[in-house]
């Protein structure tokens, strides 16, 4: 019923209107096989999630008549934070041991993705890591 009456253009470009934008900062802790993975940043655009804190920041209740009332969650300075703080943290297996960071890598990884540190989402990765030759390593 929100989609329809306040948010009918969604149902254009539903994954658009789901997509997600922004910047982070990111720092991972390489220990042997294992990554553990911290990301901190910032929504640039993210349209849906005022839908979400509405619903889900408010409640519903039945009047005299029979007919259920829904009042929607606040969009107060809370929501603007939480719409704007982001967080990703996760664990990364490497096939390939890190200590002697090798040029080429593959990895599986599972994080959690938060706003404002209230989850939001899960996800697993399968990616490929490419180390550039910036610096010889040395072997200490």
């Amino acid at each position: 019923m929100l989609i329809e009456e306040q948010f009918s253009q969604f149902r254009d470009n539903p994954y658009g209107y789901a997509t997600n934008f922004g910047v982070f900062a990111t720092s991972e802790l390489l220990l042997d096989h294992f990554g553990f993975e911290l990301d901190l940043g910032l929504n640039i655009y993210k349209p849906f999630y005022k839908v979400d804190w509405q619903l889900n920041q408010g409640y519903s209740f039945e009047n005299g008549n029979g007919d259920t009332v829904e009042v929607l969650g606040e969009l107060d300075w809370y929501y603007e934070i939480k719409l704007t703080v982001s967080a990703r943290m996760g664990l990364k297996y490497y096939l390939w041991t890190t200590n002697k960071a090798p040029k080429h890598n593959i990895f599986i990884g599972v994080h959690i993705n938060t706003n404002l540190g209230q989850a939001d989402f899960t996800e697993l990765s399968l990616g490929y890591v490419y180390r550039l030759n910036i610096k010889e390593t040395t072997g200490i």
